[in-house]
This record gives structure tokens, sequence and C-alpha cells, in this order.
């Protein structure tokens, strides 16, 4: 399986729109130590794609 990271403005925004879209996210957006804000989904093939913004 693939695995893709899309670096967004806002991951949060994006989470909530990708949720309202029907989307089944892997965990909510997480504030990771290295200055991101992280979340992931499965595509319908299985792959995995993150989506991150810096926080602040």
């Amino acid at each position: 399986m693939a695995a893709s990271t899309v670096f967004v403005d806002d991951a949060l925004a994006v989470y909530h729109d990708l949720l309202q879209r029907g989307a089944q996210p892997l965990s909510p957006p997480e504030d990771k130590s290295y200055g991101q804000r992280d979340f992931g989904l499965r595509d319908l093939d299985g792959h995995l794609i993150m989506f991150s913004s810096p926080i602040g």
C-alpha cells in the first residue's frame, strides 16, 4: 500500500470538511511534538493519506 502526506494550511478545517463529506478518518487531528497537526485516512483502495499543517 502507498502512503502520501498532503500539507494544508489548516488540518482541523480539512478534517471537519472531510467528516461532513462522509470520510472516516483513522483518528482526530493530533498536535505532534515536531510542530505539526496531523490526521490520516485510508482511501477506497486502502492507501494511507496523511494531512498535516503547522501548529500555531
